[in-house]
């Protein structure tokens, strides 16, 4: 374990590799497939991963809550483990504008490089290039990393880019403009019931030349029940009655209304069927709802095989740099994912490069990071 001051001293590169290479040794990656999962790593964080990561962060990032422009996850469903990591696109000046411009960038370099597809981005582009100055982000990369598999590289891009009010209508014309002329009908008529409460965040496309990519939208419910998730999540015709409602009082040991920060819903589709979502996921911030990270480890246990409760836990192993009781905030988020008839769970899982570990201070965080904003524009 690294303290503070020594995570300060190191590179993003240093720092975040050497949990790279930790956590493919865990899922029995080669050495040349560590190379190549390095080599991707270095790629889509080109832009700051040789900066020194300092005691404060030099930008706002939202993809965690510390700031730091890089996320785990770890995908299990007692076959193989996926490793993913998502990064923010961040150059100076650290504009949502320059943040577009590099990851435009970076699709075309995955498209030379690793054959991505950037055809349904390019058809889209002009609806989510920034506007808003108040978004919290512009673009996002992440990559899936499977043993005896391709990387499969994706996109996050942000429907709030012309405001919060705007992001329906804009969701609405990206669909049609993909073919999937069904399925703003499906998202509004389960992801969106309850109007303000339900607001949409990300829009999300595989960079995959394959009939299978999806088109996925994420929509955050403020202050919802598990009831009121049980009723988005009924737009899968494979959702099983009860089963995000067990999901929720396992782990969060409630029944909502969630109040601290919103659950999310997670709507994928394929041009199979535009009609009714391929897959449909719960993502639950036990971050915000637990008193610590090991009490986070021992809820998401009881839900995991044994297998991989143990994989679980040596890979939350290689990322903390602190005793887990000491608070919240390396693992952010549990999802649970139904497609047809399989079910799996992701561990969202953060580096904490500064460290926000008390309980009070990440509740504090959505709150305050206008002001954060302001401070760094200053």
């Amino acid at each position: 374990m690294m303290n503070h001051h020594n995570i300060a001293e190191n590179t993003f590169a240093a720092f975040i590799s050497d949990k790279i290479t930790s956590i493919c040794r865990v899922l029995n990656f080669q050495t040349k497939d560590i190379n190549n999962t390095l080599e991707i790593f270095n790629l889509m964080a080109a832009s700051w991963s040789d900066l020194h990561i300092g005691q404060q962060s030099r930008w706002v990032s939202d993809i965690t809550d510390d700031f730091t422009p890089f996320e785990f996850s770890l995908s299990l469903n007692n076959k193989k483990p996926v490793l993913r990591f998502l990064i923010d696109n961040l150059i100076k000046p650290y504009t949502l504008e320059s943040s577009w411009d590099l990851g435009c960038t970076l699709n075309e370099e995955l498209a030379s490089r690793f054959g991505a597809s950037i055809t349904r981005f390019q058809e889209i582009k002009d609806l989510f290039e920034p506007h808003n100055p108040d978004a919290l982000f512009a673009i996002w990369h992440a990559v899936d990393l499977e043993l005896d598999c391709q990387p499969k590289f994706k996109i996050y891009i942000n429907p709030q880019c012309r405001g919060i009010k705007q992001a329906p209508a804009i969701v609405e014309e990206a669909l049609q403009r993909l073919g999937f002329t069904q399925a703003w009908s499906c998202i509004s008529q389960f992801a969106l019931q309850r109007g303000e409460q339900d607001e949409i965040k990300y829009f999300s496309l595989d960079l995959s030349h394959s009939a299978n990519a999806r088109v996925k939208v994420y929509v955050a419910h403020k202050n919802a029940t598990v009831g009121n998730i049980e009723a988005v999540l009924a737009a899968n015709p494979y959702h099983e009655q009860g089963e995000v409602i067990d999901f929720c009082r396992t782990i969060a040991e409630q029944d909502g209304p969630f109040t601290t920060r919103p659950l999310v819903s997670c709507f994928a589709f394929t041009t199979d069927n535009e009609m009714y979502p391929l897959s449909s996921t719960l993502h639950l911030p036990v971050s915000f709802y637990l008193k610590n990270d090991e009490i986070a480890k021992q809820k998401i246990s009881r839900i995991l095989s044994p297998q991989d409760a143990a994989i679980h836990e040596q890979v939350i192993s290689c990322v903390a740099d602190r005793p887990l009781n000491m608070g919240t905030g390396i693992q952010s988020y549990f999802s649970f994912k139904r497609q047809k008839m399989n079910k799996s769970i992701t561990v969202y899982i953060a580096p904490e490069t500064y460290r926000l570990t008390s309980f009070d201070k990440l509740a504090n965080r959505h709150m305050n990071i206008n002001s954060y904003q302001c401070q760094v524009a200053i």
